[in-house]
């Protein structure tokens, strides 16, 4: 049938399928199932293929991304599928026990997530017509009729053992799929077929659209040539070298140690884009998928625009162009040429923390590395991965790579176990609605809401203390978890349970090592510190005129006994100046001890007042 998750993750119209029941004559399941393979080209042609190649031409709709694509399939499940995009290329592959990809950054990912791999099951079940077999361990039902647009079909449910469940739209006339849908990890997958064409006897599909309906992202092949049953070597298959040589360390070495700033639980580094120009901080983000440059930056550079994609992000959904940018350094480290996203990401920032971001390191930076994060000493080490030196005193846990982010299994409360994301983009952690409610876990919770912001804006959400929660052999005691309530962008993702950030990653030395996807954690002087330390019941942010204004006030906090709203200025906080440049102090102050009082000037319209805050803890 063709690739399912050939661009399933790089690509992501939120498309509506109008699916109805009808009256369409049920037929028992052997004699559709004969139907559907007489259409195919009948079973001796079926059990004849042993390979596919396919040419085409892709596009991912409504970005301006348009491109070719080349796909190899040996039955009954080596594959590979090469996606040229005008910026960047894709390729990835099934040898018949690794899966892997090599992104636009040159390197090599052996994807090893339960997603990827269920994906796979799904896949080799689907490309080699597995499913009209039934092939011992997975199960085919039918599942009554629906019109699917204006085509009457036969529908069909298919659960592979080891894979993810599918449902086949077969169409009632010509007995061809022209729907399937496959629901993931993180949401429905939604394939159509169209232009079935005779190729050398078996009848296949010339036109796919593929949709991810969680982000929002439709890609096209038109096949243009496709040849069965041509020789090919099995070596194609085989993932290539494991690293791009496309960076060095400027002492000769294998390693950099660079100094970072910390600023409202975002890990900074400096930046230099031009050889001779200033440095910029950019923010290091384990939860980026490419690294990213600010769109006015980008401008101010001149840097030519190219297509756009959607993307996830903690408040929605939203578009990111792309672009090429020229060499670059950060510390001891210098880079080619890159490709590289375009988003506003200067003012998301900056708000919050003082910083004019530059841009953001992502996985395209990340992953050529085993990279040691020092949050006591605010530096990182950059190690060429297998120059790294051993590491003691510290719990290794394991972490495969789902969507180009570390993921790994915890525990909350003792009992409620699911996949979280590690994420040195988020300053604190999060709990996906969908996991809180299949687990009843604010029943009888006192929780806070307050505004969380993210690419693709702002979204509102919950806030609620654990008892616990179990990384491996590691035990945290009263995290707290944010829990977004819009359920938008990576909110909507149906298989992750929750997201690891900084407030958790703090606590520890922490190494990320791509290429053998582990995350190692030891434990540092602050490792047993209250999560929450905020005893004022204020968010507060910067605005465009560098002052520092009351976002969200928590009902019954501290702030709002004294009469704080949102929208109050700030001009003084325990006699220090609220300017933008002086957030982190500000957010100190209102951390303190219980039983602090902290003294606070502000501004509502032109009125000027003066409160006492008596700190205390409040979730």
């Amino acid at each position: 049938m063709g690739r399912t998750t050939c661009l399933s993750m790089m690509i992501i119209l939120l498309a509506t399928v109008l699916i109805s029941p009808v009256r369409t004559e049920e037929i028992p399941l052997d004699v559709l199932l004969e139907r559907h393979v007489e259409a195919l080209g009948g079973r001796s042609a079926i059990e004849g293929i042993r390979t596919i190649i396919s040419t085409g031409e892709v596009e991912i709709i409504s970005t301006g991304m348009k491109g070719t694509i080349r796909s190899t399939v040996l039955l009954p499940c080596l594959s590979r599928t090469e996606a040229e995009l005008g910026l960047f290329t894709v390729t990835q592959g099934y040898d018949g026990d690794r899966l892997w990809m090599v992104g636009p950054n040159g390197m090599l990912q052996i994807k090893q997530d339960e997603d990827s791999q269920k994906n796979q099951v799904t896949t080799c079940l689907l490309e080699n017509f597995g499913y009209v077999s039934l092939i011992e361990g997975s199960v085919l039902e039918y599942s009554g009729t629906a019109e699917v647009d204006s085509s009457e079909c036969h529908v069909l449910n298919l659960t592979p053992d080891g894979g993810y469940p599918c449902r086949l739209y077969i169409d009632s006339e010509s007995y061809l799929i022209i729907l399937m849908e496959i629901k993931t990890m993180t949401g429905t997958v939604e394939q159509r077929f169209h232009d079935y064409r005779d190729t050398d006897g078996i009848v296949l599909p010339y036109r796919t659209v593929t949709t991810q309906k969680t982000i929002g992202q439709t890609v096209e092949i038109k096949t243009l040539t496709m040849e069965i049953n041509k020789e090919v070597d099995p070596a194609v298959f085989l993932p290539p070298g494991d690293l791009a040589d496309d960076f060095s360390f400027v002492s000769g070495g294998d390693s950099a140690t660079i100094e970072f700033f910390y600023v409202n639980r975002h890990i900074y580094l400096p930046v230099r884009l031009e050889k001779g120009g200033p440095e910029r901080l950019f923010l290091l983000d384990s939860g980026a998928g490419m690294t990213m440059i600010d769109e006015g930056l980008a401008e101010t550079m001149g840097l030519e625009v190219g297509g756009h994609i959607p993307g996830a992000g903690v408040g929605g959904m939203t578009d990111f162009s792309m672009t090429r940018i020229p060499r670059f350094s950060t510390g001891g480290i210098e880079f080619e040429e890159q490709t590289v996203i375009i988003y506003p990401i200067a003012g998301l920032t900056g708000r919050y923390s003082g910083i004019e971001t530059g841009g953001v390191l992502g996985y395209d930076f990340l992953s050529r590395f085993v990279t040691r994060i020092d949050y006591e000493k605010s530096t990182i080490t950059f190690f060429r991965p297998g120059s790294q030196p051993s590491i003691s005193g510290a719990d290794t846990i394991l972490a495969p790579l789902m969507h180009k982010i570390f993921s790994t299994i915890a525990v909350l409360d003792g009992e409620h176990e699911g996949t979280f994301f590690i994420d040195t983009g988020a300053n604190s952690s999060v709990l996906q609605k969908a996991f809180v409610d299949a687990n009843g876990l604010l029943e009888d919770r006192k929780t806070i809401e307050i505004v969380v912001t993210g690419a693709g804006g702002e979204d509102r959400a919950a806030v609620a203390r654990f008892g616990s929660l179990h990384i491996g052999e590691i035990e945290l005691a009263g995290p707290v978890f944010t829990i977004p309530l819009g359920e938008k962008g990576i909110g909507a993702f149906e298989g992750i349970s929750g997201v690891i950030g900084n407030d958790i990653l703090e606590r520890y030395t922490v190494w990320f090592d791509y290429r053998n996807q582990l995350a190692v954690l030891r434990p540092n002087s602050s490792a047993g510190d209250p999560f929450w330390p905020d005893r004022s019941g204020m968010q507060i942010s910067s605005d465009d005129e560098d002052n520092i204004v009351v976002r969200l006030v928590i009902p019954e906090s501290p702030a709002a006994r004294v009469g704080i709203r949102p929208g109050d200025i700030l001009e003084t906080v325990g006699g220090d100046g609220a300017t933008a440049d002086n957030i982190s102090r500000i957010l100190s102050l209102l951390k303190g001890e219980d039983g602090d009082k902290v003294e606070i000037e502000f501004r509502r319209g032109s009125k000027e007042e003066s409160a006492t805050l008596d700190l205390e803890p409040y979730i």
